[in-house]
C-alpha cells in the first residue's frame, strides 16, 4: 500500500462522512422565494422596485443575493428539488475537499487531516442543513482563506486571486463582508508587522503589493448591479441589532455547538503553543479574529469551523505528524484495508442519498409551513392584500402571488423600509402601535401563527372574522369583506395543517 493510494483512501472516506452528514436538507423559510426570484431574474431581469408586498410601499428592492437566486432558479427549472439538493452538496463537499486538500499539501497525513476536519463538519451541518446563498460564502470564505495563507507562507503572488474572489462573491452572498473583513485584518496585521520589523524600511516598501491588492478588492466591491449601493446596504445592515433572529445573537457556550466551539478552540490554542512552526504575525491575528467571531453571532460558527484547520495546518502538521501512520505492506492486509474502507464508505454514501432526494418540511427540526391553509386559499382563488407571519412570507408568494400579495416576508431590509418593518414587529409582537397593520385599509386578510400575540389579538377583533384554523395558526378575514363568502364555500383539503413529512414546494 503506497502512501498516495492511502491519501486517495482516506480522502474518499472523509468527502463520504461530509456527504452523509451534510446531506439531509430542511425546508428554509426564504427558500421559495430563492427560486421564484431566481426564475423572475433570468426571465425579467433584475428587479428594483418589489411586486409582492402591498407593505414595500415603492422601497427599492436591493437583492444582494441575485446571483445565487439565479443558480437556484435555473437549477430548480432543471431537475427540481433534487437538483438543489445536489447544488448544495456539490459546494460543500468542495469546501470539505479544499480544506483536506489543504491539511494534507502542508504535511499532514491523510488520517489526521480527516480526523481534525470531523468536529469542523459536525459545526458546519446547521450552515448545510438548508438550500441558502450563504453555502456560496462557505465555499468563497474557505478559499479566501486558503489564498492568505498561501500568500503567509509560499508567495504574495497569491494575493491577485483575492479581488476576483471578492467580485464574485459580492453577487452571491451578503457574506462576503466576513471575507473583505478577513482580508483587512490580514492586510492591517501585516502592515503593523511591518512597522515593527528589524528591516522596517524594506519591509513597508515590500507592503506595495498587499496594498495594491486591497485598492483592487475594495474595487471589486463595486462591480455589481448597485454599484456603491449593495456594499453600502451590507454594511449598514450588518450593523444593526438583530435580536429577533436566532442566528444573530452571539453563541451560547454551554450548547452542544459551544462545546464544540470551545473544545477545537482549546485544542488550537494547545497546537500553537507546542508548535516549532515559525510564528507569523497576521496569521495568528486572523485565528484570533475567527475565534472571537461567533461571541459576535452564532452564524459565524460555520466560518470558524472552516477557517481555524485551515490556518493551524502548518502548526498541526509539526506537531502532531511526528509519528507516521502505519501502512499496509503485503496484500492481504491492503485487501482488507481497501474492503473496509469501501465498504464504509459505500454505507455513508448510500444513507446520505436517501436524505438527498427530498427538501423535506420537518417543524421539528426547522419550523412549521401553513401548507393546508394556503392550499385552502390558493383553491378559493380570491384575491387580496394579506398580513402573514414573517417566516410564512415567502411560502405564501410562492403559492398564492400574483393573487394575494403578502405584508411582509424574509427579505426585510431588503425590500421594506424601517418604518414599515418596526411596524410590523410591533403587530407581531401585540406591542404599543400594533393595530397600525390590520388599521391599513390595503389589508384584507391576516394569516398568522397562534405562536404570537398578533393572533389572539386578531381573534378579538369584531372587525375581523376567523374563517380558518388548524394546529399551528388562522385566517381571518376583514369583517364585511366581499371575498368572505367565497371563502366559506371552499372546505379546507385534507393535506397535513404544518406540512410535515412534505417536500419542497
Amino acid at each position: 500500500m503506497t502512501a498516495r493510494w492511502w491519501q486517495r483512501v482516506t480522502a474518499f472516506i472523509t468527502l463520504a462522512t461530509a456527504w452523509r452528514l451534510l446531506a439531509p436538507t430542511v425546508a428554509d423559510p426564504d427558500l421559495w422565494g430563492h427560486i421564484l426570484f431566481g426564475q423572475r431574474t433570468m426571465s425579467l431581469g433584475l428587479e428594483r422596485e418589489d411586486p409582492f408586498s402591498y407593505l414595500s410601499g415603492g422601497h427599492g428592492w436591493i437583492n444582494h443575493e441575485w446571483l445565487s437566486e439565479v443558480a437556484f432558479g435555473f437549477v430548480y427549472d432543471g431537475i427540481g428539488a433534487v437538483g438543489l439538493i445536489t447544488l448544495k452538496l456539490v459546494v460543500a463537499l468542495l469546501t470539505v475537499g479544499l480544506m483536506y486538500w489543504h491539511l494534507v499539501r502542508r504535511g499532514s497525513d491523510a488520517l489526521r487531516s480527516g480526523l481534525l476536519l470531523l468536529p469542523a463538519l459536525f459545526i458546519m451541518i446547521p450552515g448545510f442543513a438548508t438550500v441558502r446563498p450563504q453555502m456560496f460564502t462557505f465555499l468563497f470564505f474557505c478559499i479566501s482563506i486558503i489564498v492568505l495563507h498561501q500568500v503567509e507562507t509560499r508567495s504574495m503572488n497569491w494575493i491577485w486571486a483575492l479581488p476576483v474572489i471578492l467580485t464574485v462573491w459580492i453577487n452571491f452572498h451578503g457574506g462576503v463582508l466576513a471575507g473583505a473583513g478577513m482580508m483587512g485584518i490580514w492586510g492591517i496585521a501585516r502592515v503593523v508587522e511591518a512597522c515593527f520589523a528589524k528591516e522596517r524600511r524594506e519591509a513597508i516598501i515590500a507592503l506595495w503589493r498587499p496594498v495594491a491588492a486591497g485598492v483592487a478588492c475594495l474595487l471589486a466591491l463595486f462591480l455589481n448591479p448597485y454599484g456603491w449601493g449593495l456594499p453600502e446596504f451590507l454594511l449598514r445592515t450588518a450593523t444593526v441589532p438583530r435580536p429577533d433572529i436566532v442566528e444573530w445573537q452571539s453563541l451560547n457556550v454551554m450548547s452542544v455547538p459551544g462545546f464544540i466551539y470551545l473544545s477545537i478552540t482549546i485544542f488550537t490554542a494547545v497546537t500553537l503553543a507546542r508548535s516549532p512552526a515559525p510564528r507569523r504575525p497576521a496569521l495568528i491575528t486572523l485565528l484570533a479574529a475567527l475565534v472571537l467571531l461567533p461571541l459576535t453571532a452564532v452564524r459565524h460558527l460555520q466560518l470558524f469551523a472552516i477557517g481555524v484547520p485551515i490556518l493551524l495546518a502548518d502548526d498541526f502538521a509539526a506537531v502532531w505528524q511526528r509519528k507516521q501512520v502505519p501502512v499496509a505492506s503485503g496484500a492481504w492486509e491492503k485487501s482488507i484495508v481497501t474492503g473496509v474502507t469501501l465498504v464504509a464508505s459505500v454505507i455513508l454514501i448510500v444513507l446520505g442519498a436517501r436524505e438527498a432526494t427530498c427538501i423535506r418540511i420537518a417543524p421539528e427540526r426547522a419550523i412549521a409551513y401553513p401548507v393546508r391553509a394556503v392550499e385552502w386559499l390558493e383553491r378559493s382563488g380570491v384575491q387580496g392584500n394579506m398580513a402573514t407571519y414573517f417566516d410564512w412570507g415567502e411560502y405564501a408568494i410562492w403559492h398564492l402571488y400574483p393573487d394575494i400579495r403578502v405584508g411582509m416576508d424574509g427579505r426585510r431590509e431588503t425590500v421594506y423600509s424601517e418604518e414599515a418593518y418596526q411596524e410590523y414587529l410591533a403587530f407581531q409582537r401585540g406591542t404599543p402601535g400594533w393595530r397600525a397593520v390590520v388599521d391599513n385599509p390595503e389589508t384584507d386578510l391576516v394569516l398568522f401563527s397562534k405562536i404570537w400575540p398578533a393572533y389572539q389579538l386578531v381573534d378579538l377583533d369584531p372587525g375581523w372574522d376567523l374563517l380558518y384554523e388548524d394546529v399551528i395558526g388562522g385566517v381571518f378575514v376583514r369583517a364585511g369583506h366581499p371575498i368572505t363568502a367565497a371563502l366559506r364555500a371552499t372546505e379546507p383539503g385534507d393535506l397535513p395543517p404544518t406540512g410535515a413529512g412534505m417536500c419542497v414546494p
